[in-house]
């Protein structure tokens, strides 16, 4: 007797209809804040691996994490070279950062390493004159922007939100703390 299969029941097709839809619903960003906290080691991994040209074995160690865990997490960064794993000169993994926004500090999402240097750089230019009244810094990002936020390089302006208290210029990125 053959079997008969209803419209709409068929198991195997409604659970890949599932998956499929599961996956485009999917944010690039971490979703909780252990995933933040692992994706932070990893791209300070990834940094240091860059900036002083470790292998990144080493830079993972160094950041409190593994090679696995930087292969599961960023596996479009690294590219093996005799047997060992090296970093690639920028990245597109999605990262959220602090920014100075026309209200103060906001949370912007990037999807590049270049955007964030970018975004470190200007965060870099705004602390000199905060702290160190150098306003020098700021004129390279004059009609810059970074995803879509028009970078702030009004000195009054930005003298304003510190006074006011609006600044939280100690931590790039957002909602984690960096713990070795």
């Amino acid at each position: 007797m053959p079997k008969q299969v209803f419209e709409g029941h068929d198991r195997s097709k409604n659970k890949q209809n599932r998956r499929t839809h599961a996956k485009s619903k999917t944010s690039p960003f971490p979703r909780t804040k252990r995933e933040a906290q692992v994706l932070d080691k990893v791209l300070a991994a990834i940094s240091l691996s860059r900036r002083e040209g470790l292998d990144l074995r080493s830079a993972a160690k160094i950041e409190g994490t593994r090679l696995s865990t930087i292969r599961r997490y960023a596996p479009s960064v690294l590219e093996k070279h005799k047997g060992k794993y090296r970093v690639k000169t920028f990245d597109r993994i999605p990262r959220s950062l602090n920014v100075v926004g026309p209200k103060g500090m906001q949370t912007l999402g990037v999807r590049s390493s270049r955007s964030a240097s970018k975004i470190s750089r200007y965060m870099n230019a705004v602390r000199n004159l905060i702290y160190k009244n150098d306003p020098s810094g700021l004129a390279q990002f004059r009609g810059k922007s970074v995803a879509g936020l028009r970078l702030i390089t009004n000195v009054a302006k930005l003298r304003e939100l510190a006074d006011a208290g609006l600044l939280a210029l100690d931590q790039l990125y957002a909602g984690v703390t960096r713990g070795r």
